[in-house]
Formats: structure tokens, C-alpha cells, sequence
């Protein structure tokens, strides 16, 4: 019977926080981020060039990939508005982040085809981005972002998480990592994705001690071999992982500022760290975080 109310929980965490039907999607953009997008369009117009590529401001995509996706449940009509939307992202990540001198790093590659992002759709149930933040390597190397065509097609729009993924700096905790990029979508993104997972946390929370997923939190900032990222079957493990990790960055941003995150975000995270920057041990900060949460 928990299993059967966890499941119900997850699938309203899900489509009820996460709803995204279309008339949310229009209601949820505001007139000066279109007022930012058009002005991008002015700056630096969507060109195809003679090997079929869409090539914007910051990224790229190829005609016959835009092509292969069904674009009726997104905001986009023609990879031109797509593109767009990508560069405002972009535009808008970087300068939340401070990441300016990795933009103009990609820019001024030697190599054209790194200097944009590339955009792709997969099979894949889930999206990925690589290299810029998600490598450990300071050696430049080519970004992507894979999009899952399921969720692109349903009007599950992820870019804003992917693309934080590729322009944040590197960091030892996947939780901080994941948490960062569910963040900057709650903030960025025109699409109605909210990540935060509040509302219905705190009965997914308490459902999930009895389902013996309270160890989970141990995975938060914790960047030892084994307590860093999940490998699981288990969707509800992943989506309480994720849940968990959006959370638990929000509440160091509401608590101690958004700077205070970023610099845990890029520090060791041992407990040097979390005793420098917030004047507390790491299992004390998941404590308050979980009072937080869960008061007794």
C-alpha cells in the first residue's frame, strides 16, 4: 500500500508541480524575456548554412535533426525560434553564474564546430549534456546537449537544466551539480518545468523512510566515491534523488545566498568546506535541511 501511495506521490510531484500543458507554458512567459529574445533575433539572426546546420549566436543544429521531432506540444514552430530561445539561455546562465570568460573561451575556438553548443535529440528516456562543467578536465572540449525526443515531443522542455550542466564550473558533488541545474531552470526557463519539487516534498519524504531511501540523504554535497551518484533501476530512487538534490539547493540559496552555494558549489566539499563557509558540518546542514523539510 506505500509503494502503491509513494508511486501516486511521484506522479503528482511530476505532472501536477511539474505540469507543462500549453496554455500554462503561454501563460508562464513574460513580456520582457520575449522583448530579451527579439532582440537577440535583431543581434544575431538564425542562419542554415550550405551543410545543413542552424547555426545561432551560441549553438547549432542540424536541419534533418530540428526536422526528425514532432514540435506541436513545444513553443517552437521553426529552428529559428528554437535557436533563439537557446541563446537567450545562454545569455541569461552565464550571467547569473559569472561565466563569461568560459562563453568567450567557446567563442574563440580554433576549431568552428566548437565553437556552439550542439543540440541533439535521442532515444535516450533521459537528456545529457557534455563537456564545459561536466568534465573534471580544464581542456576545453566540445559541448552537447542530447535531448530526450520523448520529452522534447511532450513538451518537456529541459535545455535551461542541460545547458547549466555545460557552462557551470566543474564540481565534485553530482548532488550540487543536479541541484544548480534544476535551479537555474526554476529561474530561467520560459517553460513551465518548475523543478523545485516543494509542495508535495514533505509526504514523498516521509513515504520514503519507510521505503528505505532515507540514506539518500547522504548524498547530498557528498563527494566520496559511491555517495555521489545513483545508479538504479529504481525510478522512484531517481526521482526522490532529484527531488532531493533541487531542495536541498534551494534551501542553501534561501538560508545563506546564492554566493555562499557557489562556494560550497566549487570547494572540496569536505568538511573544511562546510565549516569555512557556513560555519557548520555538512550531516548539520542535511540535519537543519531535513527540519526543514520534515520538522519533528
Amino acid at each position: 500500500m506505500k509503494k502503491i501511495l509513494l508511486l501516486t506521490v511521484i506522479v503528482t510531484v511530476i505532472f501536477g508541480v511539474l505540469g507543462c500543458s500549453q496554455s500554462n507554458i503561454e501563460e508562464n512567459i513574460v513580456a520582457s524575456s520575449d522583448d530579451d529574445i527579439h532582440s537577440n533575433m535583431e543581434e544575431k539572426p538564425v542562419t542554415l548554412n550550405e551543410q545543413g546546420i542552424y547555426i545561432s549566436k551560441y549553438a547549432s543544429i542540424s536541419k534533418d535533426e530540428w526536422e526528425s521531432v514532432d514540435t506541436t506540444n513545444t513553443r517552437y514552430s521553426t529552428a529559428e525560434e528554437f535557436l533563439t530561445e537557446i541563446d537567450y539561455y545562454v545569455d541569461e546562465i552565464v550571467l547569473e553564474l559569472g561565466r563569461e570568460e568560459w562563453l568567450n573561451e567557446m567563442l574563440s575556438q580554433e576549431n568552428e564546430e566548437k565553437q556552439r553548443i550542439v543540440l541533439k535529440f535521442s532515444a535516450e528516456k533521459i537528456s545529457y549534456a557534455y563537456g564545459g562543467g561536466t568534465n573534471e578536465s580544464d581542456e576545453f572540449s566540445k559541448p552537447i546537449v542530447s535531448h530526450s525526443e520523448d520529452e522534447f515531443e511532450g513538451g518537456w522542455l529541459m535545455f535551461t537544466h542541460e545547458l547549466t550542466h555545460i557552462i557551470s564550473p566543474y564540481t565534485v558533488s553530482r548532488t550540487l551539480s543536479e541541484g544548480l541545474a534544476c535551479y537555474m531552470q526554476d529561474k530561467v526557463s520560459l517553460n513551465n518545468n518548475q523543478l523545485k519539487y516543494k509542495g508535495d516534498l514533505k509526504e514523498l519524504v516521509e513515504i520514503s523512510f519507510d521505503e528505505g531511501y532515507e540514506d539518500l540523504y547522504d548524498y547530498l554535497g557528498n563527494p566520496e566515491n559511491g555517495k555521489n551518484e545513483i545508479y538504479t533501476s529504481d525510478w522512484s530512487e531517481r526521482v526522490f534523488y532529484y527531488a532531493l538534490s533541487s531542495s536541498f539547493a534551494d534551501y542553501i540559496v534561501t538560508n545563506y545566498g546564492f554566493e555562499k552555494f557557489m562556494e560550497l558549489y566549487v570547494s572540496k566539499c569536505d568538511e573544511e568546506s562546510y565549516i569555512n563557509i557556513f560555519g557548520i558540518n555538512r550531516e548539520e546542514l542535511i540535519r537543519d535541511f531535513k527540519d526543514s523539510i520534515n520538522p519533528s
